[in-house]
């Protein structure tokens, strides 16, 4: 069987005869073995933890975004309207020409709601439509005598465009996004709304390949916050979430579990859902299955998915996230069979989530490299994924 060579590897290939580097170089700065870059430069090898996705991009002196191509081409409307929304959240930050009138804040208040539940259920084509009308209008309602209401409500429209943007490859905006959270949150004087821009900060920093400072921010962010109320206290344990993820990047399997215990603690006392973020016990594993794949024990995955209360997750974006980090698991644990059907499962919860994991797109073009008569599972997968079966 032949493969379109489009997996990470070969990119890390082309990127490296283009400045000259040698495998053994490459490796010495990515923290790996040659033997090793040359697995992945011949896709034999697939790039599936982002802790080498981001050492590779560091050491190739480029964004990680070069190595995973993203954005990805569209490649159906909901796609398009993705795409076409990034133009308007862009002219939203940088203020539209024509003047903006706001709309009355009960309004105001009831399409922010709608907007942070969309960006759960993954219906990033609602997000489009709703987000950068909003952005502008909140932004026109601050800047007019830096009302409260409006600055809360616009910190949490920010948070929602950046937590959307960041994962399909609009790194740059999300991160923008983000520091103006927490501009307004810094001007506030809130600690929830400092606590969410520190969380999207935080995030945005990760992706961007600085673990270590990601991890610090989060860190000093979870100490911070004096947990006091009940929005307080699960945007802390979100913190401690993030921050057990960003030590789980980096090897430290102590800390990662320290934080993640520190944070199921907090989910237990945590009532309703504020921020739509879903902070309960039932996410806190979630984020535990996904650590277990960073930190080098992919076989715990399975297990500690096995123990979610999957009632618990109630919008689309938690479950497909879980059956994702399980569907990776179970792949690097040796079990491909089981990562299919897991991957399909979080393809039937929500398309768009899945198809554009970088993670994901690697393990199945993966599969089908190594699999001379793919199974009909595996082939419907990577149609769903875009890989190729030439």
């Amino acid at each position: 069987m032949t493969h379109d060579g489009n997996f990470i590897g070969n990119r890390v290939a082309r990127l490296r005869t283009i400045s000259a580097m040698s495998q053994q170089r490459l490796a010495e700065l990515a923290g790996v073995t040659q033997p090793y870059i040359a697995l992945i430069e011949s896709g034999r090898k697939p790039v599936t933890k982002r802790s080498l996705l981001y050492a590779l991009a560091n050491a190739l002196e480029v964004p990680y975004t070069e190595l995973t191509e993203q954005p990805l081409p569209p490649r159906n409307r909901e796609d398009l309207l993705t795409y076409s929304a990034v133009a308007s959240i862009r002219a939203a930050l940088d203020y539209p020409d024509e003047p903006v009138r706001p709309r009355p804040r009960g309004e105001l208040h009831r399409v922010t709601g709608q907007v942070m539940a969309a960006r759960m259920e993954c219906d990033y084509a609602a997000v489009g439509a709703g987000l950068p009308a909003l952005l502008a209008e909140l932004r026109a309602a601050y800047d007019n005598g830096h009302p409260r209401w409006a600055g809360e409500m616009l910190v949490r429209a920010l948070v929602t465009g950046s937590l959307t943007l960041k994962p399909v490859g609009w790194q740059d905006l999300a991160m923008r996004l983000a520091e103006q959270a927490r501009i307004v949150a810094a001007q506030l004087g809130d600690a929830t709304s400092f606590a969410a821009a520190e969380f999207c900060y935080a995030q945005g920093v990760l992706a961007s390949g600085s673990r270590r400072r990601s991890l610090a921010i989060a860190r000093a962010a979870g100490a911070q916050v004096d947990p006091v109320s009940n929005d307080t206290r699960a945007w802390r344990a979100a913190l401690f979430m993030h921050a057990g993820l960003s030590a789980a990047i980096l090897g430290d399997v102590t800390e990662s579990d320290g934080f993640f215990t520190s944070a199921g603690v907090l989910a237990e006392t945590v009532e309703g859902d504020p921020w739509l973020m879903e902070i309960n016990p039932a996410n806190v594993d979630t984020w535990r299955v996904g650590a277990a794949v960073e930190n080098g024990r992919p076989d715990r995955a399975p297990v500690i998915a096995a123990q979610v209360d999957r009632r618990q997750l109630h919008t689309r974006q938690r479950r497909c996230r879980l059956d994702m980090d399980l569907g990776r698991g179970q792949y690097l644990s040796g079990h491909p069979d089981r990562a299919v059907d897991s991957f399909l499962r979080a393809h039937e919860v929500a398309r768009l989530e899945l198809r554009t994991r970088p993670s994901v797109i690697e393990i199945v073009s993966q599969m089908v490299r190594d699999t001379p008569s793919p199974s009909r599972e595996l082939r419907t997968l990577a149609g769903h994924v875009g890989v190729a079966i030439l």
